[in-house]
C-alpha cells in the first residue's frame, strides 16, 4: 500500500488527467485509502455487491464496509464498480439489469462498469444499452476489450472507457504503451458512428 501510494503520487504529478486506483483483486479499503491520501478521483471496485466465484475463490461484495470507511475517511472519492466482473462467474444467476441496479441502489456506486468475460473481450452493445438503461443517470463505463475497432460503437452506449491491452505493443499487455496504437483509439473514439 506505501509503495502504490507512493507511485500513484509520482504519478500525479507527470499528468493532468484524473486518476484511478484499483488494488489487487479486490482490495477496496486499501485503493481508498491511497485515493484518500494522493487525492485521487476515484477507485475501481471489482465485486462491490453480491458473490462472484473465480479462479482465486469466492470473492464478497463488502459495500457497506468500504462505504462506512469512506466515511470515516471524510473523503469524496467516487466508486466505479464492476458488474458481473470478468474472470468471475455470479452464485446463482441474477440477469444484468438487477446487478446493475443492486450494485447502484444497495451499492451506492457513483459509476458502473461492464466488461465481456475476459480481459480483451468487450462487452455487447445490447449488454451496455442494457446497462444504461437500468442505471439511468449513473455513469456507466466499459472495462474491458476496447479498441480502435470497436469503440465508436461502443460508446454509443456508455459514458467513458477503461483501456488498456489495446494500447500496447501488439495488444499484449506485458508490453508498452505503443503511441501509434493509442493515436488510433483517440482518433476512432471521436469518430461518429456511420
Amino acid at each position: 500500500v506505501s509503495a502504490m501510494t507512493l507511485i500513484v503520487q509520482r504519478l500525479m504529478n507527470l499528468v493532468t488527467l484524473p486518476i484511478g486506483i484499483n488494488v489487487l483483486r479486490n482490495d477496496a479499503q486499501s485503493a481508498l485509502a491511497i485515493a484518500t491520501c494522493v487525492r485521487a478521483q476515484f477507485i475501481r471496485v471489482n465485486v462491490l455487491t453480491g458473490v462472484m466465484a473465480t479462479d482465486q475463490g469466492l470473492i464478497e461484495g463488502q459495500a457497506h464496509q468500504l462505504l462506512r470507511y469512506r466515511r470515516e475517511l471524510g473523503c469524496d472519492v467516487k466508486i466505479l464498480a464492476d458488474v458481473l466482473v470478468k474472470h468471475a462467474r455470479p452464485l446463482g444467476s441474477p440477469n444484468l439489469t438487477t446487478a446493475v441496479q443492486e450494485t447502484i441502489q444497495r451499492g451506492l456506486a457513483d459509476g458502473v462498469i461492464l466488461s465481456g468475460w475476459s480481459t480483451g473481450s468487450p462487452p455487447s452493445l445490447e449488454d451496455l444499452e442494457l446497462a444504461s438503461a437500468a442505471a439511468q443517470d449513473t455513469p456507466v463505463f466499459i472495462g474491458s476489450g476496447a479498441n480502435w475497432e470497436n469503440i465508436s460503437t461502443l460508446m454509443q452506449a456508455a459514458d467513458g472507457v477503461i483501456v488498456a491491452s489495446s494500447l500496447k505493443r501488439r495488444g499484449r499487455i506485458e508490453q508498452p504503451i505503443d503511441p501509434i496504437r493509442v493515436s488510433q483509439f483517440a482518433e476512432a473514439a471521436r469518430r461518429p458512428v456511420s
